[in-house]
């Protein structure tokens, strides 16, 4: 049998080289590709660092250089300020000496006006309207003005409030005070603005008068604002950088020169924030934030307008605008010549990389022409040896090959075509082998089937044990709540009770004395205290109050008393099981239950009758009784409720057979026959969805039959129906093995 090649199939061999050769010419560009790209980000990056580089340095450079020239602002206005303080009082002092010494030469010979007078004449000629600091006078004695050398106009003229309200003012202030710093705004005239005043007042009380120096702000902070702007005028930094202000749309420094009558000929340049905000220069006020402006301007002795960056502050106290600023154009420069160096740089590596490529290139053809070679030879070996395999036992010779895996696959040839003649022999075994363990398999099928059912059992009798366990645990916790509980409350109420009759007996005591008060002042009924007394006990009504407490400490004891009853039955329910069988009380155990059930029997609308024949002690577990119990009396309230019946509930004593006897009995609808057998099992109920699990007679069942006893039922439907469930146990449990 011979076997040809189809025609439209493709070569391996050629397939293999023309895949390698294209992953590796691939890889090569990809890698070419890579780098270029690589290089191409670095350059961008480095553009971007150097360009933020120089950028931000210069921005440090002139943020600082604004905020010293702010800072020297506030401290030149600062400092002036303390310096026109500092002159007010000692001229004020200086002043107030002179007219100390003329009063001590000269009171003996003249009068206080002619003394006033010659104090004028000493102190007139130091100020005029020019000087930086005006002097006045007040005689508070006559609340005249003697002297103002700001306003001469005003001497010798009285003040009021109305007229003079800053004369007036300061002499309030310093009759108050008598030395210190006054400060108020003159009021705006046809020649100046309003502006601030500081004046430094003393009081010289031997000629009644008070001796005034002050100060124009407005004249101190020109020359201030001079003396700064000449200041700032001498800083420069870096190759033009300059400090520029300006107030109220006028230029007062710019590029070195203190221009304060120049028009501010640049506030209409538009200037752009970092976030790319329009802004203007007559804009920034004291609601700008400081920050970073880029602008065109123009370069000191240049008519071109060139990038520009500036730092601007807004100085409030005098309306200034103060910035800072350099030129970038020297920046965009150095990075247009980096930018020029690094794009040459890449050129040439990509150019010696594109000639590596093209002879990797080559290289790899011809080894991978080589290789391909070798395949096709090592193919066309194995293509003889299977079509010789097909009819006979023939074996490839690994030597004729030339790579290790095609050496390897011959010998795993080889050993297949051993391995053949085996494989149908054990075949053949394994098939006799399966049809013998088919009829066992179908055995153990049919054993397992039986034990899955009686593991289904097991499960359903542990599901039952545990839900009967897990009731049995929550009985316990709320038994151990209610005894902590009923000790709690026992404290509160055996205090009531000791203390009630204490109690009415002081009061039958206080009621004693106020009766014999009251017959004594009936002897003197005319006297204004008896009718006080008498009127008050009208008011809060002695004569009901006297019963009343009687009546309410009748309350108190009978509260107590009951609660007493129900804290003991509570106890008496609440007793905890230790798993020991003791001798209890099973007429106490049901009137526990009783009472804890007592809301739901007045609820119910449901009597209860009792018929115990007081049966001795049963060894039993008392908690676990009552559980049985409380089960059985709630499903007997809930039958008799619709019909607003009764309960019996009934114990006798089986002396013959040692055993007690305990019958509930109610007056329901009754249990049809059907259901009677089934009302034990687990999770059987005949209540609505919600209202029941079940569980409870089948746990009830569970505990008797462990108290080593038995319970019954019987009922009746019709006219006469009625459900009656006995419980007989016996009085001394046997011993259990």
């Amino acid at each position: 049998m011979t076997s040809k090649n189809p025609k439209n199939a493709v070569s391996l061999t050629r397939t293999i080289f023309l895949s390698a050769f294209s992953i590796a010419l691939g890889a090569i560009l990809l890698i070419v590709g890579i780098w270029s790209l690589k290089e191409i980000q670095a350059y961008q990056k480095e553009a971007e660092t150097l360009r933020y580089d120089k950028i931000d340095r210069q921005k440090l450079v002139i943020r600082n250089q604004v905020n010293n020239a702010f800072n020297t602002l506030e401290r030149e206005r600062l400092h002036s300020l303390a310096t026109v303080k500092k002159e007010l009082k000692q001229e004020t002092l200086r002043i107030s000496l002179i007219a100390q010494n003329l009063f001590e030469h000269y009171s003996q010979k003249f009068s206080r006006t002619q003394q006033t007078r010659m104090i004028y004449e000493a102190i007139a000629p130091l100020g005029n309207q020019e000087a930086l600091l005006q002097y006045s006078i007040l005689d508070y004695q006559q609340k005249k003005i003697i002297l103002d050398t700001s306003n001469p106009k005003l001497n010798n003229a009285s003040f009021s409030e109305k007229q003079q309200p800053k004369h007036h003012h300061l002499y309030e202030t310093a009759l108050k005070e008598g030395e210190g710093l006054y400060f108020y705004k003159a009021p705006p005239s046809t020649v100046q603005e309003a502006y601030g005043v500081y004046a430094y007042f003393k009081t010289y009380a031997p000629l009644n008068i008070i001796l005034v120096v002050q100060a124009n702000m407005s004249t101190i902070e020109k020359r201030t604002k001079q003396e700064v702007l000449n200041k700032m005028a001498t800083i420069s930094f870096g190759d033009d950088g300059y400090i520029f202000a300006q107030e109220d749309n006028r230029q007062l420094l710019l590029q070195g020169k203190v221009m304060l009558d120049t028009a501010a000929y640049y506030n209409h340049f538009v200037l752009y924030d970092e976030e790319g905000n329009t802004h203007f220069l007559s804009d920034i006020n004291n609601n700008t934030p400081d920050r970073f402006y880029y602008y065109k301007f123009y370069r000191p002795g240049q008519e071109q307008l060139v990038n520009k960056i500036s730092y601007i502050r807004y100085y409030p106290h005098w309306n200034w605008t103060i910035g800072a600023g350099l030129y970038t154009d020297v920046v965009e420069q150095e990075l247009a010549e980096n930018a020029q160096n690094v794009r040459q740089r890449i050129y040439t590596d990509l150019l010696y990389i594109i000639i590596t490529a093209i002879g990797l290139s080559i290289l790899l053809w011809w080894r991978l022409q080589k290789t391909s070679h070798k395949v096709s030879l090592g193919l066309t070996e194995f293509s003889s040896f299977f079509r010789q395999a097909s009819n006979e036992h023939v074996k490839i010779n690994p030597k004729k090959l030339h790579y290790q895996e095609f050496q390897l696959l011959a010998n795993m040839a080889n050993e297949m075509l051993e391995e053949r003649e085996k494989t149908k022999t054990e075949l053949q075994l394994a098939y006799n082998e399966i049809q013998t363990s088919e009829e066992e398999l179908r055995q153990q099928s049919e054993s397992l089937q039986m034990t899955n059912e009686h593991l289904e059992k097991v499960l359903k009798d542990l599901k039952q044990t545990q839900n009967q366990l897990v009731h049995s645990e929550k009985m316990a916790s709320i038994g151990q709540l209610t005894a902590g509980i009923a000790h709690e409350i026992n404290n509160p109420i055996n205090f009531v009770s000791a203390n009630v009759d204490p109690l009415q007996q002081d009061i039958e005591d206080l009621l004693s004395l106020i009766e014999k008060v009251m017959e004594e002042l009936q002897h003197t009924p005319d006297t204004e205290q008896w009718q006080q007394i008498k009127q008050f006990a009208e008011e809060i009504e002695l004569e009901t109050i006297q019963p009343e407490i009687v009546a309410l400490l009748d309350g108190i004891r009978e509260g107590a008393q009951r609660t007493k009853t129900i804290v003991m039955g509570l106890s008496a329910f609440a007793r905890v099981d230790q798993g020991v069988y003791t001798p209890s009380n099973i007429e106490e155990g049901i009137e526990s239950t009783l009472l804890i059930l007592n809301n739901k029997i007045k609820k119910s609308n449901v009597c209860i009758q009792k018929d115990f024949s007081n049966i001795p002690p049963v060894e039993c577990l008392p908690n676990k009784l009552n559980q049985v119990f409380m089960n059985i009396l709630i499903n007997a309230i809930q039958a008799s409720s619709n019909n607003e019946g009764c309960v019996l509930i009934t114990t006798r004593h089986l002396e013959q057979q040692q055993q007690v006897e305990i019958e509930i009995r109610d007056n329901g609808p009754g249990i049809p026959k059907d259901l009677q057998r089934k009302i034990f099992e687990p999770f059987f109920t005949t209540k609505e969805v919600g209202e029941g699990t079940g569980l409870g007679l089948s746990i009830s069942y569970g505990i008797i039959e462990q108290h080593q006893g038995r319970i019954e039922v019987e009922s009746q439907q019709g006219d006469d129906s009625y459900t009656a469930f006995r419980i007989i146990l016996p009085l001394v449990q046997k011993t259990r093995s």
